[in-house]
């Protein structure tokens, strides 16, 4: 389905429809743990960006290829579309919600290269940007929440603000599963989706 998008796109010349069903296949992908499979289609998506000047498609496609590069252990690349996408998205809206998932990616590649210090700077901006946006604005407050109790845990055992990014997770979790009706829906939204697993199970 996405693909066949991807072909309607280009066969009608939707260059910013065509960067963006480029990311959305990049982040089906990664979804199912194919970093290495992600990381060109961000890479493709990037660049049709690029050409068309859509500088919230580059945003997203920069901020997805850091999470890409970040799972296949490829952290200096991963830092460098992080902190491209960061500045580019401050200078789109200084109140974006995006703010917090390329803040908490940064974080997360900090922390993977030995910086706790920048770890932890990063993932309080993070949780304070999406405080400020709400969580609706964000794209992925889930992965933004456990990417931040995981650096404050680790930077500093005994920060109260772990357990509080850890406990807003949670109740997120519970109020978007409590509009789930369907049974198996809800379970697989609780159960299959890594992060959100991640976060019941985490103390």
């Amino acid at each position: 389905q996405h693909e066949q998008a991807l072909d309607l796109c280009r066969e009608v010349e939707d260059r910013e429809g065509e960067a963006l069903s480029l990311d959305t296949l990049g982040l089906i992908r990664h979804r199912l743990g194919r970093s290495l499979e992600a990381a060109p289609l961000f890479q493709q998506s990037l660049q049709t960006s690029r050409q068309i000047q859509f500088r919230w498609g580059i945003g997203y496609a920069l901020t997805h290829l850091g999470l890409a590069l970040l799972d296949a252990g490829q952290f200096t690349d991963a830092a460098a579309a992080f902190e491209e996408a960061l500045g580019l998205r401050r200078e789109l809206d200084p109140a974006s919600g995006t703010l917090a998932d390329t803040l908490a990616g940064l974080a997360a590649v900090a922390l993977a290269q030995g910086n706790a210090a920048a770890a932890n700077q990063h993932a309080r901006a993070a949780l304070a940007a999406l405080e400020a946006a709400g969580e609706e604005a964000a794209e992925y407050p889930a992965q933004i929440y456990w990417q931040c109790f995981r650096v404050l845990r680790a930077t500093d055992a005994v920060d109260p603000a772990a357990k509080q990014a850890l406990e807003r997770g949670q109740a997120w979790i519970g109020r978007q599963a409590a509009r789930i009706h369907d049974d198996e829906l809800r379970a697989s939204f609780l159960q299959n989706v890594p992060f959100n697993l991640a976060l019941q199970t985490a103390r």
